[in-house]
């Protein structure tokens, strides 16, 4: 008499023909282990075994794990806060080169508290200053305040990144170039050259000098 044999004695039957020679040690482990799995994992495990024993299923593999956000991230333009005749700026760790450059990726920041009156009304963000291009105007350890945008005029100074360095520059661009330039006579400007990678984050509205107390 032929007795036809259901899709769960196949599985059985291969799990216990694999089971065959292992020692009593392995045995348990193996026990132990498929006692833990939840109902995604035995629904994927089915669905492995399946296929080795030559059956083919359109229905997907249950994954116990959460779907990936694969959106890119972005991180929302800082804002100050006003009250009390003070304004706290987020002011980035990571400081602008006025000189060699700096690479940059996303900076940590902290906030700082200014008098209103110091802060242009404008102002998005700040940024710490290393370098003596720009001075007189933007001295080295200086904190610049900026406007985020992704464009300036010709001759506005402002934070730009160029091949992964961050700069702190003054824009100057013609028909046919267009150029970072320092402030300082004794740092040579930087050409852009064409396809490069150059980007604006902001417009430089002012600053403060925390060694002289001054505003810039």
């Amino acid at each position: 008499m032929f007795v036809e044999i259901t899709r769960d004695d196949q599985i059985a039957a291969f799990i216990d023909s694999a089971m065959k020679g292992e020692d009593a040690n392995f045995k348990r482990r193996l026990l132990s282990v498929l006692s833990r799995l939840g109902e995604d994992e035995w629904a994927l495990l089915e669905r492995r075994l399946r296929e080795v024993l030559g059956e083919h299923t359109d229905a997907p593999a249950v994954s116990s794990k959460p779907p990936q956000d694969t959106k890119p991230k972005t991180i929302p333009v800082p804002t100050v806060r006003r009250r009390q005749g003070f304004t706290e700026v987020t002011v980035f760790d990571q400081p602008a080169a006025a000189g060699l450059g700096n690479p940059v990726d996303i900076p940590p920041s902290h906030t700082e508290q200014y008098p209103s009156d110091y802060v242009p009304p404008k102002t998005n963000f700040g940024v710490l200053i290393s370098g003596t291009s720009m001075e007189p105007k933007i001295p080295d350890g200086s904190t610049v305040f900026v406007q985020a945008t992704p464009a300036l005029d010709n001759g506005e100074i402002g934070i730009f990144v160029l091949d992964g360095k961050s700069y702190c520059k003054r824009l100057k661009k013609d028909e046919e170039t267009v150029r970072l330039h320092s402030i300082n006579p004794q740092f040579e400007d930087i050409d852009i050259p064409p396809f490069s990678e150059l980007r604006t984050l902001g417009r430089v509205l002012g600053g403060f000098d925390p060694r002289t107390k001054d505003i810039i």
